[in-house]
């Protein structure tokens, strides 16, 4: 069964298919980033939206509308930050969290996954899915995106394994070609492969926003 635990985003510039070259990470480092948060093809870099700031049943979820755009800030480095939101609908809660109902294990060899929602500061704490759909005790992660760059800064992201959350391991972002499902996977070919069946297809993305010196 595939995993879905709530687990905070933290961006750096990913390892997978990403359009930026690794050595992006050597130039100037933002104090800040802020903004929207805009998604972007991970093979070629191009527009597909930007994360909504209305949840749909507890899950973020893509639009093509500016004015919708979820803003958020993180601070910039080498570490993944939790992300602060602004706007969301609704507005309970106000950090960017990623959830795995199943198993909160994100690796290699692992087609384990987890969807973008909002939550409190915490692992197990209230978060928006619960809300919406009643469902208890699901791991949440705050600390998943890492920001890098001046301009448009690029987030990698990142998740958290192992007793407190300790093992912090690569993580890659898709989106579902509805736009309905945005989330994480520490492998992206063996979460591929197991949503083979399914009549949606899925783009593997980049996260953006706009860092500040």
């Amino acid at each position: 069964m595939l995993s879905f635990t709530t687990l905070p985003l933290m961006l750096v510039a990913g390892a997978l298919a990403l359009s930026v070259p690794v050595d992006k990470r050597q130039e100037i480092i933002c104090a800040t980033a802020n903004g929207p948060i805009s998604v972007v093809s991970a093979a070629t870099d191009g527009f597909l939206g930007y994360l909504s700031s209305t949840l749909v049943n507890g899950q973020v979820v893509l639009t093509q509308e500016a004015a919708a755009a979820m803003t958020g800030s993180l601070e910039c480095g080498t570490g993944p930050y939790p992300t602060a939101v602004e706007n969301p609908t609704p507005s309970t809660y106000t950090y960017f969290a990623a959830a795995a109902l199943y198993n909160d294990t994100l690796e290699s060899g692992s087609p384990n996954w987890a969807f973008l929602t909002t939550s409190n500061l915490g692992e197990y704490v209230p978060n928006a899915w619960t809300d919406a759909t009643g469902v208890p005790d699901v791991s949440v992660r705050q600390g998943i995106f890492a920001a890098y760059g001046v301009g448009k800064a690029t987030l990698d992201v990142v998740w958290q394994n192992g007793p407190g959350m300790e093992i912090q391991v690569q993580a890659y972002g898709f989106v579902r070609n509805d736009g309905n499902l945005v989330g994480l996977t520490g492998d992206l070919n063996e979460f591929l492969t197991a949503m083979a069946d399914e009549d949606q297809s899925y783009t593997a993305v980049s996260f953006q926003m706009v860092g500040t010196s």
